[in-house]
């Protein structure tokens, strides 16, 4: 972990209680960090499970307009709980529901990723995280051009930070 992304555990806050912050914490607002959302931005987060659940209340606490992507109808309440402003199935409903500029897949599923594409915005930033085999990482960018294409291209890694409104 980088040192500029790391904080002192306040002292209410026990060591389990922490942990799950480091790895899957790190994960995601390490590609929160990478795909520069900017403050007029829309989050979309596929996939509420481990990862996921944390990525709705980060990119929720730093104030971007946050929409989970999720096939569970049963975790919708707690997804709206953790402070999403919307709950969309697939990608389609993405699309319905304005789209997303940024979207932080927590979801190993190639089928899913490639659904929720079709909610991307032109020149929106599509980062994965679902991986089979520990924290491996991908940005792709689609400029206006590819919008209604599937022909993607590696975006380069902007030095940024996030920082608490």
């Amino acid at each position: 972990m980088n040192a500029d992304a790391t904080y002192l555990i306040p002292e209410k806050v026990s060591y389990e209680q922490a942990a799950p912050i480091f790895c899957a914490g790190y994960t995601v607002y390490g590609g929160l960090r990478w795909a520069n959302p900017q403050p007029h931005e829309r989050v979309a987060v596929l996939g509420i499970g481990g990862l996921g659940h944390l990525a709705v209340q980060y990119a929720k606490a730093v104030g971007f307009e946050t929409i989970a992507i999720s096939h569970s109808p049963d975790k919708d309440k707690m997804i709206c709980d953790l402070g999403a402003d919307e709950v969309v199935r697939d990608g389609n409903g993405l699309a319905a529901a304005g789209g997303a500029d940024v979207i932080l897949s927590t979801s190993n599923s190639a089928k899913a990723m490639a659904d929720s594409v079709q909610g991307l915005r032109p020149d929106g930033r599509l980062v994965n995280h679902g991986c089979r085999r520990g924290a491996n990482f991908g940005l792709a960018s689609r400029s206006p051009q590819q919008a209604h294409s599937n022909n993607w291209q590696p975006a380069k890694r902007p030095g940024i930070s996030l920082r608490s409104a």
